[in-house]
């Protein structure tokens, strides 16, 4: 099983950002205060109620009875249910996979970037990928960063992660482009 969800946090209102925020677990509510602007605090805590509505619909049970752990590697995970997921924002989107088996999900807004990074993250076919078509360079290397991203989220493992391995040719990691969006899944 494997069930994707989504939500546009253009579209939640200051009283249901601070609604979501009271019942967000201390993790989540953590997170989001470390971040200066509402529109990210916002997009954080509406991630959590994403995945925490995700969760209680597919189990049916109450979002109140669900209880986010984080274990090892900084994972977080839910207390006594037997259920993987995966949540991921960029912009004013949030993104949610559920699983009954490990899985990773990324989402990027495509934008300017500096492609230096890439030099410093990616393997070296990863690199020729984002760069032989300079007119392209942009939407590959967030199509890359989105796979890592997905593929190390799976993995349990950290951004730092990314010099140690290519995406290129991996069939377990789904990208998709809509709009200006790319999202991938690794499973």
């Amino acid at each position: 099983m494997l069930k994707l969800y989504h939500c546009d946090i253009s579209k939640m209102s200051d009283e249901d950002f601070l609604n979501a925020y009271i019942k967000s677990d201390e993790s989540r509510k953590a997170k989001a205060d470390k971040l200066r602007k509402k529109p990210a605090k916002k997009l954080s805590i509406a991630a959590g109620e994403l995945v925490r509505n995700a969760v209680a619909n597919e189990f049916n049970i109450e979002k109140d009875d669900i209880r986010f752990r984080v274990g090892k590697n900084g994972k977080p995970y839910i207390e006594g249910i037997s259920v993987h997921f995966s949540i991921s924002h960029s912009k004013n989107i949030a993104v949610c996979a559920i699983s009954d088996r490990p899985v990773g999900i990324d989402i990027e807004f495509i934008r300017d970037v500096n492609l230096n990074v890439a030099k410093r993250q990616f393997a070296p076919d990863e690199l020729k990928y984002v760069f032989e078509k300079w007119d392209l360079s942009k939407k590959r290397f967030f199509e890359i960063w989105t796979r890592k991203e997905a593929y190390v989220k799976l993995l349990g493992k950290s951004i730092s992660y990314f010099p140690n391995f290519s995406v290129m040719g991996n069939n377990k990691i789904e990208t998709h482009i809509r709009n200006r969006y790319i999202v991938s899944i690794a499973k």
